[in-house]
């Protein structure tokens, strides 16, 4: 189990840029992103410049005791019909985090979501042979509300995309629950 204290999602800042770009570059996370090649410094910093400004988008670093470990994307942030999409991974020294980890980010960011922001459904996208995070995010109260075939296209193959949402009033009734599975008392 984990202690809740240890946890924190803190906002994106300089500091992260050097970080998330070498996560980002990371074979065991592009493997799992919609376009798998390098991304180069130039390409990122603009990207980061971009997304620092855009009010549509909300980026976490996700630390524990401190330590980053992972980073939480919430993006087409739409106010009026209180929905955005999200996404996450951890960092690229698996071997050094604890087993259960990514469930922990999870619950931090539908916390926040719905918690700090005006959300009500929480959407996202996994790739279909993704099927460690489908299940993850079922356990989290995910539905699947499509499944686009064919629809991304990478060097290694064409693969679908299993589209689902997360409803708030229906995290508000499970959230205790989850947070006794993943959470010691102390």
């Amino acid at each position: 189990m984990f202690s809740y204290p240890d946890y924190s999602l803190t906002a994106l800042d300089d500091q992260d840029k050097d970080l998330i770009l070498r996560w980002r570059n990371s074979e065991s996370i592009r493997h799992y992103m919609y376009d798998t090649r390098m991304i180069t410094p130039e390409e990122h910093d603009k990207w980061f410049r971009k997304e620092l400004n855009n009010e549509k988008s909300r980026h976490f670093i996700f630390r524990e005791k401190g330590r980053p470990v992972g980073f939480v994307s919430f993006t087409d942030i739409n106010d009026r019909d209180r929905r955005c999409s999200w996404a996450f991974n951890l960092s690229d020294e698996r071997e050094s985090l604890q087993k259960g980890l990514g469930a922990v980010m999870e619950y931090f960011a539908i916390e926040h979501v719905f918690e700090k922001m005006s959300i009500e459904k929480l959407c996202c996208e996994v790739l279909d042979f993704n099927t460690a995070v489908v299940r993850l995010h079922q356990r989290f109260g995910f539905n699947k509300e499509g499944f686009l075939q064919k629809h991304i296209h990478r060097n290694d193959g064409v693969f679908g995309v299993v589209v689902m949402a997360l409803f708030r009033e229906d995290w508000i009734v499970m959230r205790g629950d989850i947070a006794k599975t993943l959470f010691s008392a102390s």
